[in-house]
């Protein structure tokens, strides 16, 4: 059983023809019960986290913006991974965190000069306070190190008619923990590159 509740405060603030700013407050609260059938073992957790976010866009030219953007974010950890039985037909008392917080930063360009097509390219950096992988043999994903992601991505929004969008996104990766021994900072499964095309009717 989960439940999650959010609340989200935004404010908007246009100081120049040519300069605006984003600043928002996040805060997320998750509680989870799961039951094991086989064991009888119940685990609950109970988790908040306050992820405040901003951002500074610049417009030096008509249809074409740049932005500078960092936040907090998270991601939730499997409930399942709290149920660990300690021997004694009880719950075992060090679990990882249900939430796990990203901190992230990013500088992008935005143009849309071209009629009906919107450009972006941003880079990127994302900081994981535990990395999830999955475990085949547990059939969940289960917490791991702290992980860094760096990258840049592409994206293209085009309408050439009021029913037709296609978009298109080009996303280049390096991911790594970022602790232990270089040579054992390799993310496994973590893709290095991905392509996405769609068109929508």
């Amino acid at each position: 059983d989960e439940l999650s509740l959010s609340a989200y405060a935004e404010h908007r603030a246009k100081w120049a023809p040519w300069l605006r700013t984003v600043v928002g407050l996040r805060i997320d609260h998750f509680r989870t019960t799961d039951r094991d059938r086989l064991t009888g073992i119940v685990g609950r957790q109970d988790s908040s986290l306050l992820q405040p976010k901003a951002s500074l866009i610049i417009a030096p030219w008509p249809h074409t913006e740049f932005t500078i953007s960092a936040g907090r974010g998270f991601h939730s950890n499997d409930a399942r991974a709290g149920l660990v039985d300690d021997g004694q037909g009880g719950a075992s008392l060090v679990r990882p965190p249900l939430l796990v917080e990203s901190n992230s930063y990013e500088a992008g360009l935005r143009t849309n000069v071209v009629p009906h097509l919107t450009l972006t390219a941003t880079a990127f950096q994302a900081d994981f306070a535990s990395e999830l992988t999955y475990s085949a043999d547990a059939g969940q994903t289960e917490a791991g190190r702290p992980s860094r992601r760096r990258g840049v991505e592409f994206t293209a929004q085009y309408r050439p008619a009021p029913w037709l969008e296609i978009n298109g996104n080009l996303a280049f990766s390096h991911a790594r923990y970022r602790d232990g021994p270089l040579a054992n900072r390799f993310i496994e499964d973590a893709p290095g590159f991905i392509e996405i095309g769609r068109a929508h009717v």
